[in-house]
């Protein structure tokens, strides 16, 4: 058995943490709508959970990173953290706060000792409200 493996990764509104340290994640999310077309003068910012659950199996990592991959490519690293090396896997979860500067798919990589073992996918996308139909008129 080799590892590590990703047993989540995935965005929430929150992330609830019992007694017994049980994770749970309430609202899933992989779409945000957004009230305008962002840009880099005037990004979107999101505030959300991320959770990554990852059990070691016979691999222990050094370091665990997440990188965020945009929709042209560019890529940052949001964050980074040694694997603890008493355990057999590690629960990474926290708000994040990020600004978007374009609508579109966002690729959000889980990487142990800079190999990836999983991604997952947040989609910005714009959702202007309706337009609401002129009052005062008669019907035919």
């Amino acid at each position: 058995m080799a590892g590590p493996y990703v047993h989540a990764a995935l965005f929430c509104e929150k992330v609830l943490v019992e007694p017994d340290s049980t994770l749970s994640a309430i609202r899933i999310v992989d779409k945000v709508n957004v009230p305008y077309e962002p840009t880099i003068a005037m990004p979107a910012p999101i505030s959300l959970f991320l959770l990554v659950s990852l059990r070691f199996g016979d691999t222990r990592p050094k370091r665990i990173e997440i990188e965020l991959e945009n929709p042209v490519g560019e890529r940052s690293l949001v964050l980074g953290a040694a694997a603890p090396q008493d355990q057999g896997g590690a629960n990474i979860y926290g708000q994040i706060n990020l600004s978007f500067a374009r609508a579109g798919d966002y690729w959000f990589r889980v990487l142990a000792d800079g190999v990836e073992h999983n991604r997952t996918m947040l989609t910005v996308e714009v959702q202007r409200p309706a337009a609401t139909p002129p009052s005062g008129g008669t019907q035919p």
